[in-house]
């Protein structure tokens, strides 16, 4: 990651590690540094990295602010329509 920062191949390779290795919030992390990666424009993986985190924070983290920040946020970039749409929409703050 020293040596290319900004590769997101790494951070997914990195997110697989860490949850082999059960250390969610490093999973979390990973999540968070890739979500700054991805092209403010692709609005479909924006919602779907934050879909993941908001169920992660809820259901391993027991975090309830950041899954509603996160659920928010998944809501708020998923496209009409998606199937991430429909289970961003699902979540209940």
């Amino acid at each position: 990651l020293a040596d290319s920062p900004n590769n997101m191949s790494l951070y997914v390779l990195l997110i697989n590690i860490y949850s082999k290795a059960g250390d969610l919030e490093n999973v979390a992390k990973a999540y968070i540094k890739g979500l700054e990666l991805v092209n403010p424009a692709d609005k479909q993986k924006k919602a779907e990295m934050a879909y993941t985190l908001a169920v992660l924070y809820r259901d391993k983290l027991k975090n309830t602010e950041q899954y509603t920040l996160w659920g928010k946020r998944a809501k708020e970039w998923a496209p009409a329509n998606t199937a991430v749409s429909k289970a961003a929409n699902a979540l209940v703050f």
